[in-house]
């Protein structure tokens, strides 16, 4: 896959006037967990540096805004007595009411916890690591490695594994994160079935995809737990 399509689908990713989901898919999702709402996709952390890391989270509102405030927390205790890294991002429907934050000036090698809050709501607490100091070679790293996530195949039981090992460090996620196949295109487990479960085309088919998988409670856990460092394959996009 060139790394121009990349360019051109992250400029999509932004730009693109369509709606991702209409009020009626936000209120009526039957995989959302009420108590987590607004923010049923959970939360992660990713491509972690020795002083900085991103974290993420996602927006449902019951109703389409125009715009949410959405806070942020980091803190290096989990009872965030004080926080090192905080503020507010607006975020809209344009990108899909999701919030990425580049979290700075952390200490290396250190494990830290964060939350977002919107809508008189709080999301779980997730944990994320930064690296080692550069140039330090006593430390060691351990990590898991993922690929060719196939939803319509099976469950995600191995996530869960991983996010529940005190000893995982971050996880590499190697690519084919999604499938773009239509349910029973790739895959035929009787309780897997895809959303949408047509083979994905525009922008809003892939966007809903990976909500859908997003949704997944092991998958979801991975991501509140660990540190995540992801690499593009061909089906985040289209086969070959």
């Amino acid at each position: 896959m060139k790394l121009t399509y990349l360019h051109i689908l992250a400029y999509l990713l932004i730009f693109s006037n369509i709606q991702a989901q209409t009020v009626k898919e936000i209120s009526s999702h039957p995989d959302f967990n009420p108590d987590l709402k607004p923010f049923y996709h959970g939360v992660a952390s990713g491509d972690a540096k020795d002083d900085r890391v991103i974290i993420w989270t996602k927006i449902t509102p019951d109703i389409l805004l125009d715009s949410i405030i959405v806070k942020y927390y980091i803190s290096a205790d989990s009872n965030f007595i004080e926080d090192v890294f905080s503020g507010n991002f607006k975020t809209n429907l344009e990108i899909n009411y999701t919030i990425k934050i580049d979290a700075v000036n952390l200490v290396p090698n250190t494990k830290y916890y964060y939350y977002f809050e919107a809508l008189e709501n709080k999301s779980i607490i997730g944990k994320t690591k930064t690296l080692p100091a550069k140039g330090s070679l006593n430390e060691e790293l351990k990590i898991a490695v993922f690929s060719g996530s196939n939803y319509n195949a099976g469950y995600f039981n191995v996530y869960k594994s991983v996010a529940n090992n005190p000893e995982v460090d971050a996880v590499f996620h190697l690519g084919d994160y999604i499938y773009e196949y239509a349910t029973n295109g790739y895959g035929k487990h009787k309780n897997r079935a895809l959303f949408p479960d047509k083979e994905l085309i525009s922008l809003d088919d892939y966007r809903k995809r990976y909500s859908h998988y997003r949704l997944d409670k092991d998958l979801m856990l991975a991501h509140q737990n660990l540190t995540w460092y992801v690499v593009w394959d061909d089906h985040e996009t289209a086969n070959n």
